[in-house]
């Protein structure tokens, strides 16, 4: 996998991005609202719908440099889940707002 250096403060908004959803993971309808509109934004900044694959993957290693051994094998299993489930709201709304059909 390639890795690109991210622009200055996109990490601490992928920060902000995973503490609002931790907060609202117990509201589904808020957190569905929430994560579509970040689709739709994505759009904007020129996101495509294979970059999500490379995000996801990203997340996992740094999770799991981040945390090591406290990273278990069942925390990578919800993690992917989780963004996995994310992933596919944000391409579908992504795919509406461009006119195109979200690969999920």
């Amino acid at each position: 996998m390639v890795v690109r250096a991210l622009p200055f403060g996109v990490s601490d908004k992928f920060a902000a991005m995973l503490t609002e959803i931790v907060r609202v993971i117990d509201t589904p309808d808020l957190l569905v609202s929430d994560v579509a509109a970040s689709g739709r934004r994505h759009v904007g900044y020129g996101v495509r719908d294979r970059d999500y694959e490379d995000v996801g993957a990203a997340l996992i290693w740094a999770l799991s440099h981040g945390l090591g051994d406290r990273f278990t094998p069942d925390m990578q299993a919800a993690w992917r889940e989780a963004y996995a489930l994310l992933a596919a709201v944000m391409r579908r709304a992504a795919a509406r707002r461009s006119g195109g059909v979200a690969q999920v």
